[in-house]
């Protein structure tokens, strides 16, 4: 090749046409035609000095035509040429060729060539702009190359094939349009100080080991900087590699027993060091740092990368600012990093996935800030990790398993036999150690401190060994189990933190040893398979699994978990800064009571936890107050749950319980009920919460009775695909939008509730809310921005209710506005009878048969907020006689026995209701209705008996009158009978 390009030079004749940069260079040199030197003697004769020998070469000088020296044997310089072409020495002998100070210019060819002659000089020589490269060595071995410039070549800028023992030095190698320098089959080379800039590569190594690169810049090449390929036993030391955009910095791949030492990596593009299968390197003392992503991988810019290159030594290095991991290693076993600062690297500190194999050491590393986990180790086995100081990185300290952010892998590609000795892992984001299935390992002598999440998981990860570590204040738990059983703890102490344990069978729960752990200095009482024990006093948390009738009273202390356990008696005991306060699973029949829970994630949380009792406790400044998740049939009452961040009490696929006289204020929901069938609510205060006082989603057949909701940041109660409900008696006053939505409901009852001055709507239906009774309700104190009722429903019926600006006229004084009252909203409904007064008798309101002990009920609310007494009467002869049943009643409801009185046709009931200083007072009188103690010998109950109905009395005697009446009671009635709720207190 080289060989042809020469006598394609020696055919041409003339001058070629010269650039103007160029023609003004020319200038001044002798104009001689193509040269060609194949003698000693066309040597002499070209020499303007000198005789041929070492200490007196030839000179040859001023050229400026391309010129070939071939086959000579005597010393020569060649200097002081500007050549408009190339300059080619070949065959000559070794050590006699000097080529210094010429310029090669718009050569189509090489700018110099030296082929097969060894021992040369090459030095402070311009090469530029020429079709192939700019120096090419071929089998030009021992030779110097020093002080040259190549620049914009079309092809490299120095070319060594088949080239040992080259002394490449100082050189400036810029903007050619392929690599800057290549190496091919050229081992045993020193490069040294060149500047190496705007390439494709910088420099490229194939098959040339045992090489020497020190102190060169090599940046802003379109690729790496420096790559090695087949070069081994090469040192790589003080090189300042930057800014080669597109992929890394330094590369070797299958480059053994390399070193690279005290090198500068800064800002390429895809890794700072890479190396891949290439063994027994030693990377030490590099400032690697600002790699950047250049693909859509969100992990790539990795600072040094380790793939499938074993017994490899990283020692020292500082790893800083790539915007991926720091140090990665892929398939790489019986590595050792030791003494690395790895900080604010955008991925992980550290990653090690080992393929099944392992024994890599880590240790005394620093490793801090970065935007992911500390350290990583994936899939290997038999690693150590001892004194490194792992803090402030985004996720995990060190995590042990599967991959954790690199999308899904198989299971079980955990770590196994890993020892974790003497680590400090401080104030990361997220967990401090974390094990995903990783069995076999041992933990000692660890502190984990301040970290975001739990101190030590074990996620699926079994017969590993905690000893002498130190867990304190960690945002989550301190030690957390997650399917994780066999385990042994010892002598762990443990601070403000304690040890969780969470599966879905006994077997997860039950562990090989907990002995001898502390927590805030006091014991840790771990009970498996106990029965009729008293947990003794002074403790610092209670662990119970398989265990029954245990006693736990009286305690301080971080909190109580059961599982897979009964009849557990809880009570009197304050908890403080526990995970959960309060945990039971698959635990039942247990009854927890009058304990103070305060700072835990969850204060009391049951799952799979059936007919368990929770009463008078004080829940407080939790993240969540009260949790069930499927739990049935537990009752809640008299609790007080307060300043919890989420949710006072929560149901989700918790059916069948009681709450009941709960206060649950300033929480950020009340109550939550999701796919939560067949609850009663009744008789809770539940104010001041910042959305919704009481929300159902999905959630059918629930009793909400008597609660009191007040001053709640959104809603009082929000119902949202949920059928078949009653809400009766409830209080909604001055909530921030709504007393009570219906979205996507069907088939409610909102019957005898209080609304007032709720800033939007006392009561709002939605689209697709249909078919639900909005009766005998009062409705009070409009907001000035907003309206009593709105209606966008279908086919949903309000009747009977007391709308405070609509009680007049009442012309025909039968206790109803002549005009019906009408309801915003594009359903265009209205209440066709709204209540002149706002008192109502519930019962009995229809012609009735009665006998026995029957209860009045009646129901009110009065704009004055005061208290209420109530005087009730009967009246055997339709209203002319009125004789006193009882005065000063405090509830609306009252029990009479119809046996004292004579049977009769024409009887009536009235209510008078008075505030409590007098200044209000309102009367209702019932339906006539008769008593027949003869006839009858049952004792009356008003959800079960009635003996006759028939139409409300009225003046009005339209069909549509009777209709609305008769469905209205028919509803009421049917109810009635299962507002009777038996509250019982277990202590």
């Amino acid at each position: 090749m080289f060989k042809q390009a020469a006598d394609k030079r020696r055919e041409r004749t003339g001058h070629p046409e010269l650039d103007p940069v160029h023609r003004s260079i020319a200038q001044g040199y002798a104009q001689n035609a193509s040269i060609s030197i194949t003698s000693d003697d066309e040597l002499a004769v070209m020499a303007t000095s000198g005789t041929g020998t070492a200490n007196d070469p030839y000179i040859i000088t001023g050229l400026w035509e391309p010129i070939v020296i071939n086959g000579t044997t005597k010393h020569f310089r060649l200097e002081n040429c500007l050549i408009i072409g190339g300059i080619s020495v070949e065959n000559v002998a070794p050590g006699t060729a000097t080529i210094t100070n010429n310029t090669c210019v718009n050569n189509d060819g090489e700018g110099i060539l030296l082929f097969n002659s060894s021992y040369s000089t090459v030095t402070n020589n311009t090469c530029k702009s020429n079709e192939e490269n700019g120096i090419t060595l071929w089998s030009a071995s021992f030779s110097i190359v020093t002080n040259n410039t190549c620049q914009n070549n079309s092809k490299n800028g120095i070319y060594m094939f088949n080239t040992t023992n080259i002394q490449l030095t100082d050189n400036t190698i810029t903007d050619n349009s392929g690599d800057g320098v290549v190496l091919e089959n050229s081992g045993d080379s020193t490069l040294s100080h060149n500047v190496v800039t705007n390439n494709y590569e910088g420099i490229f190594l194939d098959n040339s080991g045992g090489s020497t690169l020190t102190n060169n810049s090599v940046a802003h090449n379109n690729w790496e900087g420096i790559s090695l390929e087949y070069s081994s036993n090469s040192v790589l030391s003080g090189n300042i590699v930057t800014f080669n955009e597109n992929w890394e910095g330094i590369s070797l791949y299958r480059s053994d027993n390399c070193n690279l030492s005290e090198n500068i990596v800064t800002h390429n593009g895809e890794s700072g060091i890479s190396l891949e299968v290439s063994e027994n390197c030693i990377i030490t003392n590099n400032t690697v740092t600002n790699s950047i992503n250049i693909g859509i991988e969100i992990f790539h810019g990795y600072g040094i990368k380790l793939d499938s290159s074993p017994y490899s030594i990283l020692s020292g290095n500082i790893v800083i600012n790539n915007q991926g991991i720091g140090i990665i290693s892929f398939g790489s076993f019986d590595c050792i990093l030791s003494a690395n600062i790895v900080t604010h690297n955008g991925g992980d500190g550290i990653y090690l996935s080992s393929q099944r194999r392992g024994n890599n050491i880590l240790s005394k590393n620093i490793v801090t800030d970065n935007m992911m986990s500390g350290i990583f180790l994936h899939d290997s086995i038999n690693s150590i990790l001892s004194e490194n100081t792992v803090t402030n990185n985004g996720k995990n300290g060190i995590y042990l398993g599967n991959r954790e952010h690199w999308g899904s892998s198989p299971l079980n590609e955990g770590c196994e036999g890993v020892n974790l000795n003497y680590n400090i892992v401080i104030n990361n984001d997220g967990g401090g150690i974390s094990l995903e299935h990783s069995n076999y390992c041992n933990l000692r002598g660890n502190i984990i401190t301040n970290n975001g999440g739990t101190g030590i998981t074990f996620d699926s990860s079994e017969d590993n060994t905690l000893t002498n570590n130190t867990v304190t204040n960690n945002a989550g738990r301190g030690i957390s189990l997650v399917v994780s059983g066999n385990n042994a703890f010892m002598d762990n102490i443990l601070v403000n933190n304690g040890l969780f344990i969470s599966g879905d069978q006994l077997t997860h729960y039950v562990q090989a040893n907990v002995i001898n752990n502390s927590v805030n200095g006091k014991s840790l009482v771990f009970w498996q398979n106990i029965a009729g024990e008293i947990v003794p006093p002074d403790v610092g948390q209670v662990i119970l699994v398989n265990c029954s009738s245990i006693e736990v009273a009286g305690q301080i202390f971080l909190g109580l978990q059961g599982a897979y356990s009964s009849n557990l008696f809880i009570y009197n005991n304050t908890i403080i800064n526990g995970s959960n306060g309060i945990d039971l699973f698959s635990t039942s029949n247990s009854s927890v009571f009058a304990n103070t829970i305060t700072n835990s994630h969850i204060g009391i949380f049951l799952y799979s936890s059936g007919e368990n009792t929770l009463s008078t406790n004080v829940v407080t400044d939790n993240a969540w107050g009260i949790f069930l998740d499927n739990s049935d049939n537990s009752s809640l009452s008299e609790n007080i749950i307060t300043n919890n961040e989420e949710v006072g009490i929560a149901l989700e696929f918790s059916g069948n319980a009681t709450l009941t006289k709960n206060i649950i204020t300033n929480n950020t929901w009340g109550i939550s009920c999701y796919y939560s069938d067949n609850n009663i609510l009744s008789g809770n205060i539940i104010t001041n919460n910042t959305l919704n006082g009481i929300s159902m989603q999905f959630s059918n057949d629930i009793k909400l009775v008597s609660n009191n909701l007040t001053d709640n940041g959104r809603n009082g109660i929000y119902i949202s695909d949920t059928e078949n409900c009653t809400l009766t008696k409830n209080v909604l006053i001055h909530n921030g939008d709504n007393g009570i939505v219906l979205q996507d409901s069907d088939n409610n009852i909102v019957s005898g509730n209080a609304f007032v001055n709720n800033s939007q709507y006392g009561i709002y239906i939605g689209l697709e809310a249909s078919n639900t009774r909005i009766e005998f309700n009062s409705f009070y104190r409009r907001h000035t921005n907003g309206s009593h009722a709105y209606d966008s429903g279908l086919s949903n019926l309000f009747q009977y209710n007391y709308w405070d600006e609509w009680v007049l006229p009442d012309n025909n004084t039968d206790g109803f506005v002549d005009t019906p009252y009408p309801i915003e909203g594009k359903a265009n409904n209205q209440d066709l009878y709204p209540r002149v007064v706002d008192l109502v008798i519930m019962f009995p309101n229809e012609q009735l048969v009665l006998s026995g002990v029957v209860t009045i009920e009646w129901t009110t609310y009065h704009m004055f907020e005061k208290s209420l007494t109530y005087s009730v009467y009967y009246s055997p002869d339709g209203g002319v006689t009125w004789y006193l049943l009882e005065v000063g009643l405090i509830s609306s409801s009252y029990d009479w026995d119809t046996t004292l009185v004579a049977n009769g046709a024409k009887y009536l009931v009235k209510v008078v209701a008075t505030t409590s200083d007098g200044s209000w007072q309102v009367a209702t009188v019932s339906s006539q209705f008769s008593i027949n103690n003869i006839s009858l010998t049952s004792t009356y109950s008003p959800s079960t008996t009635m003996v006759t109905t028939t139409p409300y009395p009225s003046s009005r005697d339209s069909d549509l009158m009777v209709v609305f009446q008769i469905i209205g009671l028919l509803s009421i009635l049917a109810f009635v009978g299962v507002l009777v709720v038996t509250f019982k207190r277990r202590g």
